[in-house]
């Protein structure tokens, strides 16, 4: 495991070692260290002399505390105490480099020891790292299941990296269940919970909190968020009050007031507010998160040169987390093997999933690229009393991770599918049915009598290749919208589908054409019950189009399935705030007010659009 750079990562193997060996990085630590003998470690003349290094720390004199922490580790090369204290003085000289190497050497040497593991995961974390961190992580809950620190950060970067909810749900409780009494488990609890949709669970354990701590403020922020989240204005702005009498100079407490403004439609004091922040000050975590405030603001307010330069800010600031890059190679490639992988003569040898039983769940996949209006249907479906909202499921993807292990094959997917053509291996295919159902059924997705739901997760028109294979009979709906439009609001909120394409927009026209290529791919090779919707035709005609609609879902027609705007259904995504308000067409050709800034993509999305009929002028 290794966060250097290769240049960094060179540059140490020239220079002294910066556990203080002495010798060269190439010979210690990028080598094979030893672990001490442990007549060293207890040696109570190196506990004293580690124990004065840490006082001379405490009082400030930094360099000579690290003198003697290099005498130490000279004379006892890889001595734990010496090494935490090296990297704790480090730390406090902001050398990420250093410490990277420190404590990568203190988890090679003592891969037992919770606490190095812990320090480790945190300073991944902290240094952007969390794909790298989590599963450090979870080696530590596995080897000590009451860590409850590692349980609460693993569950915050699940949440981070995009992992399934449920699961963060599930660490964020063991931390809980471990401490109960400590506010921030609470707090971060809640927050799985109102991402999930299950406010009132959320409100419960924010409530615990403050019970704890009565003026937590990220407490009181979260429950103004859960109102906000459920449309409960009035609320929000009470809590809101309380909040700002308690810290009024906290910027995140200031950054919610302008939110709730925009929601509230008084665009100017939003702009206020936000006017009294220094965007560059911030700390690094709010910094990305206010630009696209102030851009959602000023475009609210028709300024819209203004408004595009704050969300360039605020997307040039998320590029910067390493977690947050687009790998456009890796995407390619992975569309030109499923090109190749699934055509009509190879599928020929393959078998079908089908139904077990009569009272089976059935989904019904609606697919988009991000900000297309799968959100939108997935409201006008979810109206009617027969169809419940899945939301988005991340398990398509799922199986297309676990399908080489699934099949005992030593290929990757979708190579690995062509094992299903073995007579052997075809119950195997059943087995990811069943594996998406069970799942369907333990997150209590279906209403009760119900066995028809949505699957609405962006981007999986990706894997209608395996999802043809393991549900052939399920209606596909593709929401399809002038591309230039969905790259501007791609660009214009904080999304990270699509391996986080969305902070630039040239990578993102890139991978929109990518998207679309491979559909066409599937329409032609695959046999699917497959409707294209336009989201200017639902919007300009929502009855027609909700009629055809179900219709093709086979379901009778409803009147409330038009008015979805009346669904009380808790809608998750950033499309949260349009789905609850009755149709408008003001989203439709938005990238015109933006076409200035949108001219260097435009070349790349012009075939596309015309292919689907649209004009790019």
């Amino acid at each position: 495991m290794n966060t250097l750079s290769s240049n960094a990562a060179d540059a140490l193997n020239t220079l002294p070692c910066p556990c203080g060996s002495g010798r060269l990085f190439r010979a210690c630590c990028g080598g094979h260290p030893v672990r001490p003998p442990d007549r060293l470690l207890k040696d109570p003349k190196i506990t004293a002399t580690l124990q004065d290094a840490h006082a001379a720390m405490q009082r400030g004199e930094l360099q000579a505390a690290e003198e003697v922490v290099r005498r130490v580790l000279k004379n006892a090369p890889g001595h734990l105490g010496a090494l935490s204290l090296l990297a704790l003085l480090r730390t406090q000289a902001r050398d990420s480099a250093a410490v990277n190497v420190l404590l990568q050497r203190m988890v090679t040497l003592y891969p037992e020891n919770d606490a190095v593991l812990f320090d480790y995961g945190s300073f991944l974390a902290e240094t952007g790292h969390g794909d790298e961190a989590e599963p450090l992580l979870r080696r530590l809950v596995e080897r000590n299941h009451r860590h409850a620190a590692a349980h609460n950060l693993l569950g915050q970067l699940i949440i981070q990296n995009l992992g399934t909810l449920e699961s963060a749900e599930f660490h964020l409780r063991q931390a809980y269940y471990l401490q109960p009494a400590k506010a921030s488990y609470n707090v971060t609890l809640a927050k799985a919970l109102r991402l999930l949709g299950r406010w009132d669970e959320a409100v419960h354990f924010l409530r615990i909190a403050l019970a704890l701590e009565p003026d937590n403020v990220e407490a009181l922020l979260s429950w103004v968020t859960v109102e906000e989240s459920r449309h409960n204005l009035e609320q929000a702005w009470t809590l809101h009050h309380i909040v700002n009498r308690i810290a009024p100079d906290d910027v995140h407490v200031r950054l919610s007031a302008a939110l709730l403004h925009r929601r509230s439609k008084d665009y100017a004091a939003a702009l206020a507010i936000l006017d009294t922040i220094d965007g560059q000050q911030l700390p690094a975590g709010a910094r990305s998160s206010y630009y696209y405030e102030r851009g959602q603001v000023l475009d609210k307010m028709t300024c819209y040169p203004e408004a595009f330069a704050a969300f360039d800010e605020a997307n040039r600031l998320t590029r910067q987390d390493p977690s947050q890059r687009y790998d456009p190679l890796k995407s390619g490639e992975r569309i030109a093997r499923l090109k190749t992988f699934f055509t009509r003569e190879r599928l020929k040898a393959l078998p079908r999933g089908a139904a077990e039983h009569a009272a089976e769940p059935a989904p019904i996949f609606i697919v988009g690229f991000p900000r297309s209006g799968t959100s939108m249907i997935e409201q006008i479906l979810s109206a009617h009393p027969a169809i419940s909202a899945g939301g988005e499921l991340v398990l398509a993807q799922r199986m297309t991770e676990f399908a080489a292990q699934w099949l005992e094959s030593r290929l990757p997917y979708p190579e690995c599918l062509a094992d299903l053509a073995q007579p052997a291996k075809w119950q195997a295919l059943q087995g990811f049915r069943n594996y998406y159902l069970n799942e369907v059924r333990n997150l209590a997705i279906l209403d009760p009598g119900g066995l028809r739901f949505t699957d609405k997760m962006p981007l999986n028109e990706v894997n209608l290749g395996l999802l043809s294979l393991v549900f052939p009979d399920a209606p596909i709906v593709h929401l399809i919208r002038h591309p230039l439009d969905i790259l501007t609001s791609c660009y214009f909120n904080e999304l990270h589908h699509g391996d986080h394409f969305a902070t630039d927009l040239t990578l993102a026209a890139r991978h929109y054409v990518l998207v679309m290529d491979m559909v066409e791919h599937y329409r032609r090779e695959l046999d699917i019950r497959y409707l294209p919707l336009r989201y200017e035709d639902v919007v300009n005609d929502i009855e027609t189009e909700s009629r055809r609609l179900v219709e093709f879902i086979g379901e009778p027609w409803d009147a409330r399935c038009a008015a979805f705007h009346e669904n009380r259904r808790k809608a998750l995504t950033a499309s949260y705030e349009q789905v609850t308000e009755k149709v408008y067409t003001r989203s439709v050709y938005r990238y015109r007010h933006y076409r200035e800034q949108l001219r260097d993509v435009i070349p790349i999305i012009a075939p596309v659009a015309e292919r689907l009929g649209y004009s790019v002028d």
